[in-house]
C-alpha cells in the first residue's frame, strides 16, 4: 500500500540520520538550528550562541567526572577548562546524561549508579565552569533527562526500570525530590 512505502522510506530517513552523526561526522538538525532559530527569535543573545558553540561538557563516568573543555575557534583545538567531580557518586556508572538548562545557566548530570540522583551544577557565564548546586535523588537509573522550554521542570526516564519522573526545578537550579513518577508500561 501507498502508506506503508511512505511510512518506509520514513523510517528509512530516520535510521540515516544517526549513522551520518557517528560515521560521517554530521550534526544533528536539532542542535545547532534550534539555537540559530531560537537567536532570530531573539530568545537567545549572539554572545550565548557563541559561548555554546565554544564550550563542550563531556561526562566521563568511569572518573565521575564532568569535564569542561573550550573550543578555539581559529584552531579548533580543544582546551580543558576544569574537571569537575560529580558529588554524591560511590562507584562508576555505564554513562553520564546531561542536560542544560535553555538559559544556559545550569548543567545538570543524571548519576546512572546508585544511588540514582541528578547533580545540579551552575554555569559561570564568562568561562563555562560549572559549580555544584545540590544532588537529589531520582527513582530509578534514568539514561535520558531534559528540561522543559521553560527550564522549571526536569524529565527523566530509564530503560530497565520503565519509569518517567517530571520534577520541578528550583530558581537555583537544583531539581527538587517531590517529582512525578510513572511506570512507562501502562
Amino acid at each position: 500500500h501507498e502508506h506503508d512505502a511512505i511510512r518506509g522510506r520514513i523510517d528509512a530517513a530516520f535510521a540515516i540520520g544517526p549513522i551520518l552523526v557517528a560515521v560521517g561526522g554530521a550534526e544533528l538538525f536539532t542542535a545547532n538550528n534550534l539555537m540559530v532559530m531560537a537567536w532570530a527569535d531573539r530568545r537567545v543573545h549572539t554572545r550565548e550562541v557563541l559561548r555554546a558553540w565554544s564550550v563542550v561538557y563531556v561526562g566521563n563516568a568511569e572518573s565521575n567526572e564532568v569535564i569542561v573543555l573550550k573550543l578555539d575557534r581559529q584552531s579548533g583545538d580543544l582546551t580543558a577548562v576544569e574537571k569537575m567531580p560529580i558529588p554524591g557518586i560511590t562507584k562508576a556508572g555505564g554513562s553520564t546524561p546531561m542536560a542544560v538548562s535553555p538559559d544556559r545557566r545550569f548543567l545538570y548530570a543524571s548519576l546512572r549508579s546508585e544511588p540514582f540522583s541528578v547533580a545540579s551544577f551552575g554555569i559561570d557565564r564568562s568561562t563555562g565552569a560549572l559549580k555544584p548546586q545540590g544532588t537529589t535523588a531520582l527513582p530509578d537509573n534514568m539514561a535520558n533527562i531534559a528540561t522543559d522550554r521553560t527550564g522549571r521542570w526536569l524529565f527523566a526516564a530509564s530503560y530497565g526500570g520503565h519509569k518517567l519522573s517530571v520534577s520541578p526545578i528550583g530558581p537555583d537550579g537544583v531539581v527538587a525530590t517531590n517529582g512525578l513518577i510513572q511506570d512507562a508500561l501502562v
